[in-house]
């Protein structure tokens, strides 16, 4: 599917969700994104101005849990391998700190993405899509009509 599942059930409340469904939901929300942004100009203003927007967000919030959570990692790495007492006090406070970061952005994507904002988002998109009528450019609708041929390899598309 183009868009992730959009549902309570989803990594919601960032505090309680592992990090590893934290970073998938995040891969999805950048397919998602990256799709939209593709086709935007095919669809009304409202996609641009009510939809890719919170889908942005997600996506960059998402990407501060996870940036946070991998520095920390690579800098326990490091401090493992340390070779003096301020490298490793250095990186200690890194630690600290990407600790003290990663519990505050998790807390703060569980107070924002909650399942009444997934339910929003999934409810938004519905709607949009209910609404649209696909129409093939004239020219595929004439080498698919009786009489006409149906290849549409004969159709020329501009």
């Amino acid at each position: 599917p183009l868009a992730p599942r959009f549902s309570p059930s989803a990594p919601a409340l960032a505090s309680r969700a592992k990090l590893r469904e934290l970073h998938e939901f995040r891969i999805q929300s950048k397919y998602l994104r990256y799709t939209m942004e593709m086709l935007e100009p095919a669809f009304p203003e409202m996609f641009k101005k009510e939809l890719l927007p919170p889908v942005a967000d997600l996506q960059e919030r998402l990407g501060e849990i996870i940036d946070s959570s991998e520095r920390r990692e690579r800098f326990s790495k490091w401090l493992r391998h340390a070779k003096d007492e301020a490298t490793a006090l250095h990186l200690r406070e890194h630690i600290a700190l990407d600790t003290s970061h990663l519990r505050q952005a998790r807390a703060d994507f569980g107070a924002w993405c909650t399942p009444q904002f997934l339910y929003q988002l999934k409810t938004s998109f519905d709607t949009l899509l209910a609404q649209l009528t696909l129409v093939a450019p004239a020219r595929a609708r004439a080498a698919v009509q009786p009489g006409l041929g149906t290849h549409l390899g004969a159709a020329r598309f501009s």
